[in-house]
Parts: C-alpha cells; structure tokens; sequence
C-alpha cells in the first residue's frame, strides 16, 4: 500500500479495541487515512457487536451526513489466525489472583480457563495490549493476549496456544472512500447489507429475505442489532452478507426488491471472497 495511511483499532500489541472504532471511520471520512481497519467476527465467538453496533450507528442515524455514508465502502476480508496466550511475571499458577483480557477473548480460551483457572476473577479491559500492561504491573495478575502483546510489553508467556481451537481467526473488514472495481465474475464476491424494517408489520423481515430467493442468491449471515438509543425500543437493524457484487444484475434486482418491504437499505460494500 506504499504510504497510504491506515487506521486500525488499539494499541500496539492488540487484536481489536473498541473504544478505537469511532475513530478509524472519523479518520477515514476527514481524509486522515485512506483505509480503515475493523473486526467483523471470529470463528469461534461469533461476530464483534461493538463493530456492528458502529455501523449500525453510522449507516441507520442522522449523525453522519448522507453523502459521507455513500463515499465509504468495504474494499476486502482478510483473515488473521488467533493464538492466544497466558501472559504474565508470575513463576506458575499457584499465584495468580486475577485475569486481565478482553471481554471477545473469554469465549476463544474458556475450556483451557475452566481447567487451569476455574473461580480465578476475570477482569473485562478495553484490549488485550492493555491487559499485559496491567499484568506487567502486579505480579500476582496475569493476561490472555497475543504473542505481539507480550513482546511489545516485555512480559513472559507463561502458556501459549490455549485458545479453544487452533484454528481460531478473526475475520477483518477494510473500508475505504478508494472504490475498487469489480475485477471477477460475480460469484467470486460477497456484498454486506444492512437494512430496517417495519417490525409492527407481519411478514416484512421474511418478505424482505425473500428477495434474495427469488434471484436465486445465497445467503452468508444474518446478524441484528438493536436500534440506537433514543429510538423505538425493541426494534433492530439487521446485517446481512450475501455471495454477489453490488453490480450484479441479481443483486440489484433483489436490493430495489426488498425496499418496498424495508424503512431503510445501506450497502455496506461488495469484496472478494477469499476465504472459503
């Protein structure tokens, strides 16, 4: 990417942090960086809400102009395998009293948790970059995080690798105001929608699914999340990845389908899909 600048969430050391996801799309929409960085969901914990709940607030609020929701996009995925590790200063287990990490990394490791360190407190921080910080202060503490996280802070891993799986990834978005055009045939792209609907209306959530029937197209995920505050309470903003471009005929069809049966629809972005 040469001297393109990125925006990425945490510190140095750190696999995803929350508070950062506001500021990597600021950047992004007032030129401070051509890419912003984000995860969407892990193999094994399921999908990152704070990352969905900053789209949702993006993409369905007035906060945000609409002409700067149209300029941003999903360009590519790209996967990043998760090790976690126990870090900390203390000689073996026998010491520890306390455990700093984040709240997305208790569901990746809790068998190997529940062996080791069952009734041990587990203390939510904003990353796992922090939780070694933590840890490196009080040796009596220890930290689940990546190896870069001990490296970066300097502090021993006492057991690697103790992530539920060994094929433990985190799937990242990039987004970007840089538009990429549609280099394959459409069956080689995913493309992320996010949509409302009436919900006093009976059918609208299926009604609007079955667009995507009628065009023969595949479905990926579905996700919701709930409205943001200040709205009517217990209603939802919907995210759905679907196998297409936002070019493709199929994909147009279904999209100006399914507004008749939603209060809104954003595309979120069409990418490669290449990971299978």
């Amino acid at each position: 990417m040469g001297n393109k600048r990125i925006a990425f969430l945490g510190p140095l050391g750190t696999y995803s942090h929350q508070v950062g996801l506001c500021y990597c799309f600021t950047r992004l929409f007032d030129d401070e960086a051509e890419f912003a960085v984000v995860p969407l969901e892990n193999s094994t914990n399921g999908s990152v809400n704070y990352t969905l709940d900053i789209l949702r607030d993006i993409y369905h609020t007035d906060e945000v102009p609409i002409v700067k929701k149209k300029q941003i996009g999903i360009v590519a995925q790209e996967f990043v395998n998760i090790n976690h590790c126990l870090i900390t200063r203390a000689k073996d287990l026998t010491t520890v009293e306390r455990v700093y990490s984040h709240p997305q990394v208790w569901g990746q490791c809790d068998r190997w948790y529940d062996q080791h360190l069952k009734g041990i407190e587990r203390i939510d921080v904003s990353s796992t970059s922090k939780a070694v910080e933590l840890a490196k202060e009080d040796p009596n503490s220890a930290a689940i995080a990546g190896i870069a996280a001990a490296d970066v802070h300097q502090v021993p891993v006492l057991y690697p690798n103790i992530s539920n799986s060994h094929d433990n990834q985190t799937r990242f978005l990039i987004f970007s105001k840089e538009k990429k055009e549609k280099l394959y045939r459409g069956d080689e792209y995913n493309t992320l929608v996010s949509f409302t609907v009436e919900h006093s209306t009976p059918g609208s959530l299926c009604k609007a699914l079955e667009a995507f029937a009628k065009q023969n197209l595949n479905l990926v995920s579905i996700a919701s999340r709930p409205r943001p505050l200040g709205e009517t309470p217990w209603t939802y903003v919907y995210f759905i990845e679907l196998h297409g471009h936002e070019t493709d005929s199929a994909v147009m069809a279904a999209l100006q389908n399914m507004q008749q049966f939603c209060l809104q629809v954003r595309i979120l972005g069409s990418f490669m899909r290449n990971r299978e």
